[in-house]
């Protein structure tokens, strides 16, 4: 095999190891030598193609939501008009969060230990490309001139994840719930930003 790529799969290999431990133990109660142990490695191998728990702990976030920058780029659609652009990037949003729980359980452990450099912030909107089509909307009239693009993509942020960190929510289990709980934040959301 070639060397850049055995490189490439144990790089992918210690990534899917350490988004397992950080999901279960966050960054403070993970260690290098769990991760390790997780994959049967030695940590130096951890520590050649990661300089220290921090790097590693940013890597394995931008890895976890990956997936969910390509799918939400390819979400993102103003052509249609503004319901049909916030229904398609929160319908994509909420099944990416049903669909990969421990995205939630990193926000939370995030909170609870690490303020800095937060999952949320590492310029997912614009990555995504949605403070971009607010401002197509915005030109289009379909969005009021006053709106902060980066205060409502915080709005829609919130109103997608609530669901997923009330421990009473069933919303991950109960399609009919998570399809009127969608329909309830966008007409919301249409609202707020409508002229």
């Amino acid at each position: 095999m070639d060397r850049r790529v055995q490189g490439k799969n144990t790089r992918q290999e210690i990534l899917e190891a350490a988004s397992q431990v950080f999901i279960e133990k966050g960054y403070e109660g993970a260690s290098i030598s769990d991760i390790a142990c997780l994959k049967e490695m030695n940590q130096s191998l951890i520590y050649h193609y990661f300089d220290n728990k921090r790097a590693l702990w940013e890597h394995t976030k931008e890895f976890l939501l990956k997936e969910y920058v390509e799918g939400g780029i390819a979400s993102i659609d103003t052509r249609h008009g503004l319901r049909h652009f916030l229904m398609n990037f929160c319908r994509y949003s909420l099944e990416y969060l049903v669909k990969h729980p421990g995205v939630t359980r990193i926000l939370t452990w995030q909170r609870l230990q690490d303020r800095r450099n937060k999952l949320g912030d590492f310029k997912l909107a614009e990555k995504v490309g949605f403070e971009k089509a607010f401002l197509d909307m915005q030109n289009k009239g379909e969005i009021r001139q006053d709106l902060d693009p980066h205060l409502v993509t915080v709005l829609i942020r919130s109103f997608i994840r609530a669901p997923f960190f009330d421990d009473f929510s069933e919303i991950g289990k109960d399609s009919l719930r998570q399809q009127l709980y969608l329909e309830t934040i966008v007409g919301c959301i249409e609202k707020a930003v409508q002229p």
